[in-house]
């Protein structure tokens, strides 16, 4: 399809790229090049959030990056989208390996949720149908909270989740360094 797209004979695409992984790999490249770098006066953790948050921004534009940012060997776009985010941990002066972990909590919620959100994007039936039927598998009294849970989708009350959740970890490694 791509190459149809590009007006292109389906096997001269090999000739830049080895196979449909490389080409993946290249792709989600572009994209982590595409994330703005934060700016040189912002504190470490602002500055981390603000990129995480623009990154999460990329993903939303191009929806089918996630999966491959994820099973596709990084190239020089991502090292480097990598290396802004490793730099600021280190910048914030954590320990080495509470900016480890940190590194991999907040990739995992960026692709992570990224993911989450597509799978619910791909799906044809409305949210209202697709939980009523869920809750009719649930029992009130075995699983109370999570029918509740699911009330809180429904009406909206939870907002976006994702730079809540993104806080929680900042501020769960700024407790941890201090």
């Amino acid at each position: 399809r791509l190459a149809d797209a590009l007006d292109f004979k389906v096997m001269s695409l090999y000739n830049h790229v080895a196979n449909k992984d490389d080409l993946l790999a290249a792709m989600v490249d572009e994209i982590a090049a595409r994330v703005p770098q934060p700016s040189a006066g912002d504190a470490p953790m602002l500055a981390l959030r603000t990129f995480a948050v623009n990154t999460r921004a990329q993903f939303s534009l191009h929806r089918w990056a996630p999966g491959p940012w994820s099973s596709t060997m990084p190239g020089r776009g991502r090292a480097d989208h990598m290396e802004t985010v490793l730099r600021l941990l280190a910048d914030s002066d954590l320990p080495p390996d509470t900016a480890h972990h940190g590194f991999h909590a907040i990739m995992s919620h960026v692709v992570g949720y990224s993911l989450h959100a597509e799978a619910l994007g791909l799906q044809d039936v409305d949210l209202d149908t697709l939980a009523g039927e869920f809750l009719e598998t649930v029992s009130a009294e075995r699983h109370g909270h999570v029918i509740t849970h699911v009330h809180q989708h429904l009406s909206g009350d939870t907002g976006e989740s994702f730079e809540l959740v993104l806080d929680f970890i900042l501020d769960g490694l700024r407790r941890i360094a201090h």
